[in-house]
């Protein structure tokens, strides 16, 4: 099952593909910056990920989840 793990730095947010060789082999990295500032809510950020990613569980790994 392909897996996204949603975290906040001072960056913004980012989102670590777990179990998804097609992002690695495209970019080299399993972990990609989104487009969304750390001033976006972890929900929303998901939400919106998840219309992209219908096949992968998001999850978020800080406590900006409200």
């Amino acid at each position: 099952m392909k897996h996204i793990l949603l975290s906040k730095d001072l960056g913004g947010w980012s989102a670590k593909f777990v179990n998804d060789p097609e992002i690695l082999e495209l970019f080299g990295t399993d972990t990609l910056p989104t487009a969304w500032t750390r001033h976006a809510l972890g929900s929303e950020v998901k939400q919106k990920l998840q219309l992209n990613y219908p096949c992968h569980v998001i999850s978020i790994l800080t406590k900006e989840e409200q």
